[in-house]
């Protein structure tokens, strides 16, 4: 047990996919781990979701309202596109209170802080890939350490996969176990039967933390297309499912409640923790043999920022992955029935490779529409909302959602600091991303390429949507490895961070470069190495 109330051998901080890989891994090798966290949740309006299928809900559920659009209509989204604007109702918790807990000045970059039990991992599309070896060692993470650390990511989260897609070679070079991959939708069945993987744009099945087999206490997917509302039969993997169960060893503690805002650590003494607890606004005082961060980068580096001594510590780089999506009409479906059988997830996705055809550029995922609900289309219709709602209908089966991630590196035009006269408790954030016009310029054609892609399959695009610089929801390189905007602030090889002895960067926070692909499934293999590291260090 714990020796003293407020004193543990590890503290972790932080409870989104990093954090639970972390304090999972470091149960497992023995250490008295304790977790701290702001812990939101709505589990009362999730379990008020009937495990049953969409279209039996839509027609039986009296009390479907509720979770559908939301008691206060907060599933109903407002003119513009924002950065959190796809939470549904029943997610709505990922991020309450986030604007008075980390406060964001200025404009133009508007990013999701979470503040939910699982962090971002509570909503997350459960699309799972492994960096190349060329892609971790550009981020600064050791190729070979990884190997065998994605191969306990896989087993912890449960990843079901294809190895002969198309696209397997690039999106999962990895021997770690697959389940049987998932079923997919008419629509997207009908799309692949006509894709040409050839050139630069490549498609097929891509791995995902979903089950498709029952394991453990976690059941198989049931097709219910109810996923972006409920956690049917805990499927998809969340990182919540992880801290329930380590709540259940002698050697995890779980602080929930807590808003870590400033580190302190010096040689020879345990560092420390300061917390704001969210209900009282007491500050509580957490110390610990070794501290691994693991609030997201962008808390990560807030909290680190707030923490170093003197004003040139207060800027410093980030990243986030450029994001763009193309609804578009799936010609091959116009007008015709799709089977209501279905997951509401990523149903297939891929890869635009660079000019030479030796790295990835961009990647991508295709989502079918319907459980998004047709008033949502009809809302951005120029017609009477009747004649809307005819159309809607018509095309809802047909409609394919293209969401593409681009690359991002390191410049001096992508910074964040801290803002001056912000309170030590809730210190204050300002972004600056701009980036150069060389950049925006490969954007626009690796847009254009992707758009031509679509179009030989006969998906025509009704528009193409820029939810902005922080609209990926993808964020890295606030403590990285190397950085060009202030060197002072930086994660060390050793894992620990400059300055803060004893303080590990256990998430996305050290990496110099953010690759195309989603960030998630190697986040918990990289905690799972940086609790390795912990564990041998101790």
């Amino acid at each position: 047990m714990l020796s003293h109330p407020l004193h543990s051998d590890v503290l972790v901080i932080g409870s989104g996919i990093s954090g639970a890989s972390a304090a999972h891994r470091l149960v497992e090798l023995g250490a008295e781990t304790r977790l701290l966290d702001i812990g939101y949740d709505d589990g009362a309006l999730r379990q008020r979701i009937p495990d049953e299928p969409f279209d039996q809900l839509r027609s039986t559920d009296s009390g479907q309202a509720d979770y559908f659009i939301g008691r206060n209509k907060e599933g109903v989204p407002r003119k513009g596109v924002v950065v959190g604007a796809q939470l549904t109702p029943p997610r709505q918790f990922i991020h309450k209170d986030a604007a008075k807990l980390f406060p964001i000045a200025g404009s133009g970059f508007h990013p999701l802080m979470a503040t939910s039990a699982g962090g971002l991992g509570a909503g997350w599309g459960a699309a799972s890939f492994v960096f190349s070896p060329r892609e971790l060692e550009s981020a600064g993470l050791p190729a070979g350490a990884m190997a065998g650390c994605y191969e306990r990511a896989a087993e912890l989260l449960g990843i079901s996969g294809d190895r002969a897609s198309p696209v397997s070679k690039w999106c999962w070079p990895s021997a770690a176990n697959l389940q049987p991959p998932l079923e997919i939708d008419d629509n997207a069945a009908n799309i692949l039967r006509r894709w040409k993987n050839a050139g630069r744009v490549h498609a097929g099945s891509i791995p995902m933390a979903v089950l498709t087999r029952d394991r453990r206490e976690r059941r198989a997917n049931p097709y219910f297309d109810m996923d972006f509302y409920g956690d049917s039969r805990r499927s998809v993997f969340r990182p919540r499912y992880v801290i329930e169960e380590l709540r259940k060893s002698v050697h995890f503690h779980y602080a929930a409640g807590r808003a870590v805002f400033r580190l302190h650590s010096q040689p020879g003494q345990p560092p420390r923790a300061l917390a704001v607890h969210v209900d009282t606004g007491a500050v509580e005082t957490f110390t610990a043999n070794k501290i691994v961060l693991c609030a997201n980068a962008l808390n990560s580096g807030r909290i680190v920022l707030n923490s170093l001594d003197g004003l040139a510590a207060r800027r410093t780089t980030v990243l986030c992955n450029p994001y763009t999506y193309f609804p578009t009409i799936n010609l091959g479906m116009l007008g015709r029935p799709a089977a209501g059988r279905r997951h509401s997830l990523a149903q297939f996705g891929g890869v635009l490779l660079d000019s030479a055809q030796d790295g990835i550029d961009g990647v991508f995922q295709m989502y079918s529409y319907r459980s998004l609900l047709l008033f949502k289309l009809v809302k951005e219709m120029p017609l009477p909302p009747q004649l809307g709602l005819l159309v809607a209908r018509a095309l809802v089966t047909s409609m394919a959602i293209f969401g593409i991630f681009f690359r991002d590196r390191m410049s001096e035009s992508k910074c964040m600091e801290l803002v001056e006269g912000g309170t030590p408790e809730r210190p204050g954030l300002r972004f600056t991303y701009n980036p150069p016009e060389t950049e925006k310029a490969w954007r626009r054609a690796c847009e254009s390429e992707f758009r031509a892609a679509l179009l030989r399959s006969r998906c025509v695009p009704i528009g193409k949507v820029d939810p902005g610089p922080a609209g990926s929801i993808h964020y890295a390189g606030t403590i990285p490895f190397d950085n060009p905007v202030n060197p002072g602030v930086r994660t060390l090889p050793d894992g620990t961070i400059d300055g803060l002895p004893n303080v590990y960067s256990g998430d996305s926070a050290s990496w110099n470069t953010l690759p195309a692909k989603g960030l998630s499934f190697t986040l918990a293999a990289n905690a799972i190495r940086v609790a390795e590291l912990v564990a041998r260090a101790h």
